[in-house]
Order: structure tokens, then sequence, then C-alpha cells
């Protein structure tokens, strides 16, 4: 599952969390169930920050934990507690796109949540 951000400024950790509970409440949702229904807990889940390559290294490490932290402590309110191990940021790693274009940056500005295998 992923989350997308859509802005390339560094927000301030409330802001993170306001904008994500606006836009993706739903899948919070939705992964919560998921858990719930197949006996996971957050000790199953990876959440992994990304960013594009628009600023400084260390300033897209930032933003990139913070946003991954957002979708921690939004799963967090719905009962979905991730340990801090499991919360990481691979910065501008990885990127689905190139950051040619506003559109395309977007695509990189995302938290993916990864789901282990749950027997």
């Amino acid at each position: 599952m992923s989350f997308h951000f859509s802005s390339d400024n560094a927000e301030m950790e409330c802001e993170v969390i306001s904008r994500l509970h606006n836009l993706a409440s739903v899948n919070v949702q939705r992964l919560r169930t998921f858990l719930a229904q197949h006996g996971g807990t957050g000790n199953d889940i990876l959440i992994i920050g990304f960013v594009d390559e628009v600023e400084g290294r260390i300033r897209n490490s930032t933003l990139a934990q913070k946003r991954a932290e957002g979708v921690a402590m939004s799963l967090r309110a719905v009962g979905v507690i991730v340990p801090s191990e499991n919360i990481r940021n691979f910065g501008a790693n990885l990127s689905v796109a190139s950051n040619e274009t506003q559109e395309r940056r977007d695509r990189n500005r995302r938290v993916e949540v990864w789901v282990r295998k749950i027997i």
C-alpha cells in the first residue's frame, strides 16, 4: 500500500499527519482491517518513506522519515502500533519515476507499507 504526498516543502510533523488524515484515512482503515482479519499486528508491517531528488540529501532523509512516522502515527490512532525499528526512510533511493516533471516527482513522494507474510 502506498501513501502519496504532493508537497515538496519540509512540513512540520503535525501538518504531515493532518494531511495524511485528510487524504488517506480510508487506506489506514483498510490496512487495520486487513491485519485484524489475518491475525497481524504492527510488528508485521514495515513503513518506508521516500522523496524526490529536489532537495539536499539530509533534508530529503528528514522529510521521508517524517512522512513514514506520520503514517505510523495514523495507524497508531486506529490501534495498530508499529515498532520504531519498522519505520524507515530510503530518501530519494528507489525512485519509481524520474524527477523531470512535477507529476513524476509526486510519484516519488510516497510512503510504502509492506506487510510481512502472516501465517
